[in-house]
């Protein structure tokens, strides 16, 4: 009873600011009209004063809102409530600041539980800890986020929202930057292709909940998309599997103790097993495409180099 009143006089208080936003704006209006007026300038102060409240109660509005829907308290008259705050902010042309507060006041909350570096500490196992946290955000967005993004992409549908990206994504990315770090860390080049290969397919399910494909071209153009993705040490990653194939090879090829019979055998099948492994699932990346297939050539270079050599063609 006593939320369900809360949540009336939020709507209801709302309304209120949704109108006053709109006197606002046409005032902002006569003031850019008669901005040179001496009556204008005179009571520049009054019409910041008047921002600076519509701001405060707009905030103040928009935020038990969202404290209501993370409680699980979706009424009516808070959806109602949502609406108008968001609404507002588009009137005011301020609706990164609606996305800031979505941002802060809802999404931090629940990505703190689901972005933690505890979730890295056993990736190394078969089990893929990240793709579980990656699934965990998909769910929120899916579930909890749900309700906003429906407001914004269809009852405010024109609107200049994108709560995905500006809301969400800016706070994956940065948590991710903090808590889990390490997942960049190309060493290990086995746990670097899982974490890149989970990451990837994280981000192509995000792309997938995009409402349009402007959406989807404004997060891949995103300063914090383009980013995220150079911290992917990807030629690291390259080398350290060229050297390992490099060695491989050239131990084969270069061992004398064998028969001439045995060492052709053995150098086909090391040299056909190496290129079959830099285009298998587990090692290749495909934006390493052009760099494996230059290494193939190379591979197939070197093995008729060799070949010819021991064949004395």
């Amino acid at each position: 009873m006593v939320s369900q009143l809360s949540g009336e006089q939020e709507s209801s208080a709302g309304k209120q600011i949704e109108r006053a936003a709109i006197e606002y704006n046409q005032m902002q209006h006569l003031v850019k009209r008669g901005k040179d007026l001496a009556f204008i300038k005179e009571n520049e102060w009054r019409i910041t004063r008047i921002k600076d409240t519509l701001e405060q109660k707009l905030y103040k509005t928009l935020n038990t809102a969202l404290l209501q829907v993370r409680a699980g308290e979706i009424t009516r008259s808070t959806k109602q409530s949502l609406v108008q705050c968001l609404r507002t902010y588009t009137l005011i042309d301020q609706t990164k600041t609606g996305e800031r507060i979505i941002r802060e006041q809802f999404v931090r909350w629940y990505l703190d539980k689901i972005i933690q570096p505890k979730v890295l500490q056993n990736n190394k196992s078969e089990e893929n800890h990240l793709a579980e946290m990656y699934n965990k955000i998909i769910v929120f967005v899916t579930t909890d986020l749900q309700p906003i993004l429906d407001i914004t992409q269809k009852t405010l549908k024109g609107s200049n929202y994108e709560v995905l990206v500006n809301s969400l994504w800016i706070e994956v990315t940065e948590k991710i930057g903090k808590e889990c770090k390490a997942i960049f860390a190309p060493g290990q080049t086995s746990v670097f292709h899982k974490n890149y290969s989970t990451t990837v397919s994280f981000i192509s399910n995000l792309e997938g909940l995009c409402h349009s494909r402007k959406s989807m071209i404004y997060l891949r153009h995103h300063p914090s998309y383009i980013e995220f993705m150079k911290k992917w040490q990807l030629p690291v990653y390259f080398q350290l599997k060229f050297r390992e194939f490099v060695v491989r090879i050239e131990e084969v090829l270069n061992d004398k103790s064998q028969s001439q019979e045995e060492s052709i055998s053995n150098g086909t099948k090391a040299t056909i097993e190496i290129i079959q492994q830099c285009w298998s699932d587990h090692v290749y990346l495909y934006g390493l495409a052009h760099r494996f297939y230059k290494l193939t050539l190379q591979l197939l270079k070197r093995y008729n180099i060799w070949a010819r050599d021991i064949l004395q063609v």
